[in-house]
């Protein structure tokens, strides 16, 4: 039985059945238009959220302690059924 020599480079190691990622990135992003829309709805999601933890101080802390409540429930769950399986 031979031993086959290492080969030292790496290129093809190249997964060469898939698209280079250049070519794939305008599908990934889209147009860009969309993309535009895209990160005005972000900003306006996060203004929208500061306003209300500047106006709403106090509901704004009553949601964060319901969500971490929720979360720890979640938790909570996710360590029960662990633990019966």
């Amino acid at each position: 039985m031979a031993v086959l020599p290492l080969r030292r480079d790496r290129c093809h190691l190249r997964r060469r059945h898939l698209r280079p990622l250049r070519r794939l990135w305008p599908q990934l992003t889209g147009s860009k238009p969309a993309v535009f829309l895209r990160c005005c709805a972000f900003a306006a999601c996060w203004l929208v959220l500061v306003l209300f933890v500047v106006r709403h101080p106090g509901e704004a802390a009553d949601a964060a302690g319901a969500l971490v409540h929720a979360l720890a429930v979640l938790a909570d769950a996710v360590a029960l059924i662990t633990t019966a399986l």
